[in-house]
């Protein structure tokens, strides 16, 4: 990823393949890489989502930020559960390692 990033202005792809957009990318990184897709015009290409061209459509522009949000924020919730679960299991004395 690294790598494409560094070079997409300079190889300018039509198109880069992922599987889902929020695996693009983990925390903020994502709306950099949009960034220099769109001025490269580079369209995304998911599994899902079909083709992405942030470039020329607002409305899938915000759709893809909305669902990127939404995905940190599920992706916060899972870590405030499982912090919770430890907690309470530790609370229990329920805790792997345990000796018995």
């Amino acid at each position: 990823m690294l790598q494409l990033t560094e070079n997409l202005e300079k190889i300018k792809p039509s198109y880069v393949i992922v599987t889902d957009q929020n695996r693009l990318s983990r925390g903020n990184d994502f709306w950099y890489i949009k960034g220099l897709m769109s001025k490269s015009k580079t369209a995304l290409i998911t599994e899902f989502g079909g083709v992405l061209d942030f470039s020329n459509d607002p409305v899938l522009d915000l759709v893809s930020d909305v669902s990127v949000s939404a995905a940190k924020f599920e992706r916060k919730q899972i870590g405030c559960r499982v912090s919770r679960g430890i907690i309470q299991k530790g609370l229990e004395e329920n805790y792997i390692g345990k000796p018995s």
